[in-house]
């Protein structure tokens, strides 16, 4: 397999300046964990960042990434049956210590819902859900991107590698990743979400859901570029055919992606009154384009963002990564 796109990972160049949310009661009591089920490719690389962020600038804020396991030439990506991502390691990492976790202010990770259950500690969760067919397409570009598979085998790994329904079977719990995904399934999930999830909200609304974390943590105004952005695309627009396929492969996320839609301009209706005014020089929590590779946030005034953007064009930078050492260049 060809190895050019191999480490590959794209940001914008520009920055988007977030106004907190004014919520309209607190959301989140005093010292919850509060747990990211991050389907992959569903924006949510976004609400990861912005939380590293303040752990940059907050010495009690502490965060810390649960990696799905790694196995050579497969992607991280790739979600099967049985399976069970970031969980798997924190299965692990308890069984040494069952309160090992329990000072995190904040975990995430490709995972299934269930890491509650297993810490001694109060959780909430949070998610995101992505339109199923955009986030089979876009997961198949991003793998072609890191070069874990060719041209070749784009649609086999479509059609027969890809497992039915990840994020319901996701919201579900590690159970459901055990033969037929279902009504029931789908049943799960939304119970899951309405009982033991802060919020869940669409893909397109990742950057609606950092201005929420923002008013929760009350840390101001930030500033961010998208990041993970697949900039190499084996396919831009799936065929009508490919569409009809995928729509029916995962028929119960399509329920799930519906629900969320009308969930969350009903939390938003519930719990946010407006937002808040930013002026020129008010300072903002910035992530960069280099945040993806440095993890270091800066202290900038809207004023200064927006010279920034003006002076940046407006374009992908790419992420090159050389054994250890990770540098931003231009296309």
């Amino acid at each position: 397999m060809s190895e050019r796109h191999h480490n590959l990972s794209f940001a914008e160049s520009t920055m988007h300046i977030l106004s907190p949310y004014e919520l309209k009661k607190p959301l989140l009591q005093k010292n919850t964990t509060l747990i990211l089920i991050h389907p992959p490719k569903t924006a949510g690389t976004n609400l990861s960042f912005y939380m590293t962020a303040l752990s940059k600038i907050n010495t009690d804020f502490n965060v810390k990434r649960l990696a799905v396991p790694r196995v050579t030439n497969q992607s991280p990506n790739l979600i099967y049956q049985d399976w069970k991502g970031g969980l798997k390691g924190a299965e692990d990492i308890l069984s040494k210590n069952p309160n090992a976790l329990n000072d995190f202010s904040f975990l995430s990770g490709h995972m299934p819902v269930g890491l509650d259950s297993m810490m001694n500690a109060p959780c909430k969760y949070i998610g995101l859900v992505r339109d199923p067919v955009q986030r089979e397409i876009s997961s198949l570009n991003f793998d072609y991107q890191r070069a874990y598979i060719s041209k070749e085998e784009a649609s086999e790994y479509l059609k027969l590698t890809m497992i039915d329904n990840p994020q319901t079977r996701m919201f579900a719990g590690p159970a459901h990743f055990q033969g037929d995904c279902t009504e029931k399934t789908l049943e799960r999930a939304i119970e899951n979400i309405e009982n033991n999830f802060l919020f869940i909200a669409p893909a397109f609304a990742s950057f609606e859901a950092v201005q929420t974390l923002a008013a929760i943590y009350n840390q101001g105004a930030v500033a961010l570029s998208k990041s993970q952005v697949t900039g190499i695309k084996l396919i831009e627009t799936p065929s009508d055919e490919l569409h009809g396929f995928l729509s029916k492969k995962h028929s119960l996320d399509v329920k799930l992606y519906e629900y969320v839609k009308t969930y969350w301009n009903n939390w938003k209706n519930e719990n946010v009154s407006g937002t808040v005014e930013l002026q020129n020089t008010d300072s903002v929590l910035a992530l960069t384009p280099q945040f993806a590779t440095t993890k270091e946030p800066e202290i900038m005034t809207v004023n200064a963002i927006q010279d920034y953007n003006h002076r940046t064009k407006d374009q992908l930078l790419v992420a090159v990564s050389q054994q250890s050492d990770v540098k931003l260049i231009h296309p």
